[in-house]
């Protein structure tokens, strides 16, 4: 496909609290035929790929997977608030910023 990422589909795996991570493309576990994705889901991922900010994870559930929490603003001005777990590729991992030493 052109324009997709190259990532590592194993990332979610090696993640731990406090990590960031952006999402920069669709899974490929989307596009498969017979995959049924929520469109409320469909609709989260597409704001966050467009959004292009990085997301914390929160929490680590009992089966390894990460979490995130993050919220849209709707049309009217009330917040949405919303978690996702991930266990697959279209993620990549954000690297801290380097501290400035002081002036």
């Amino acid at each position: 496909m052109p324009g997709r990422v190259k990532t590592d589909p194993k990332l979610w795996k090696r993640l731990k609290v406090g990590d960031r991570v952006r999402i920069v493309q669709m899974p490929t576990d989307f596009s498969q035929p017979g995959y049924f994705v929520h469109r409320h889901t469909l609709r989260a991922y597409r704001k966050l790929i467009a959004r292009n900010r990085p997301l914390r994870v929160s929490k680590i559930d009992d089966w390894k997977m990460p979490w995130v929490r993050f919220q849209f603003r709707r049309k009217d001005g009330r917040i949405e608030y919303h978690s996702m777990r991930f266990n697959h590729d279209g993620l990549v991992l954000v690297k801290p910023r380097k501290k400035q030493s002081p002036r």
